[in-house]
């Protein structure tokens, strides 16, 4: 009788084992194929992003005015040609305060200004460089739907 209990104990561990093998085999493609399913829609997403930044590049670049745009933290955040032109600017400014971008002062606290007053600015100023030149900045501030300053 033990004999036969035993063998019936071992069969029943034997297939209790392989379902649970099969169960966490099934469980295991399906959780694969979740995150390919993820993966592919995470790069369909940084596609779309990347796609959209080039085409708000291009449409900066295609202006005749120097556009400069700074994120949150005052930091550039996108710059378009003709300001690079403009400034005579040959390294990449994106992720540098105003300051550390152009040196000027007066640009710097134009833009501190504008986070004071959240209105337009318009501003005569002065380059430098051996010859005279004076632009003319026109800033504004981004406000979010709720009229908040980001």
């Amino acid at each position: 009788m033990w004999p036969a209990l035993t063998g019936l104990i071992l069969a029943s561990a034997l297939a209790l084992h392989f379902w649970w093998r099969r169960n966490y085999a099934v469980l295991r493609g399906q959780l694969e194929s979740q995150q390919r399913a993820l993966a592919a829609q995470g790069d369909a997403r940084d596609d779309a992003a990347a796609q959209v930044r080039a085409q708000q590049q291009a449409v900066f670049n295609s202006m005749v005015e120097g556009v400069l745009v700074l994120d949150e933290a005052n930091k550039v955040e996108l710059v378009n040609q003709s300001l690079q032109k403009l400034f005579s600017l040959t390294a990449d400014v994106r992720g540098r305060t105003i300051i550390e971008a152009f040196r000027l002062p007066d640009l710097a606290e134009l833009m501190k200004r504008l986070r004071q007053e959240c209105t337009m600015q318009n501003y005569t100023l002065e380059l430098p460089g051996m010859e005279e030149r004076w632009v003319e900045v026109n800033a504004a501030a981004v406000l979010d739907r709720d009229g908040i300053q980001r």
